[in-house]
């Protein structure tokens, strides 16, 4: 659906970090991950759309690669350095898993707006 640069090369395995962690059920997963959000709408109602998105959301994107972002940083300021003024800007150079959290807020928004638009939707 993202494309291949998306996809991580072998599927991402994660393992408790804290002993006492609390640990998603096993459960709780799309029955089938290519069922996509927008293809749900009007056969779930609202809650249950939202429930949805949450889970398809994290699942796939952690599944993804990370995002690359790069960070500027720039600081200006007189001789005796008194005076220093910073910026600082990131620029995001690829998506990654970013990619379909913003697919989750069109489809949220469309969601809102109107339900029927949000068959029309496509994360590219």
């Amino acid at each position: 659906m993202y494309g291949q640069e998306f996809a991580s090369e072998h599927a991402r395995k994660y393992f408790k970090k804290v002993k006492n962690a609390q640990e998603a059920h096993e459960a709780i997963r799309p029955t089938n991950i290519r069922r996509l959000p927008s293809m749900l709408v009007g056969v779930l109602d609202e809650d249950s759309m939202k429930l949805y998105i949450l889970i398809w959301s994290r699942i796939v994107a952690c599944q993804m690669e990370p995002a690359i972002i790069e960070q500027m940083l720039l600081d200006v300021g007189n001789d005796d350095e008194s005076i220093i003024l910073r910026y600082a800007c990131s620029r995001i150079e690829f998506l990654g898993y970013q990619a379909v959290l913003r697919y989750i807020r069109l489809v949220m928004s469309k969601l809102h707006e109107n339900g029927e638009e949000i068959k029309q939707l496509h994360p590219r």
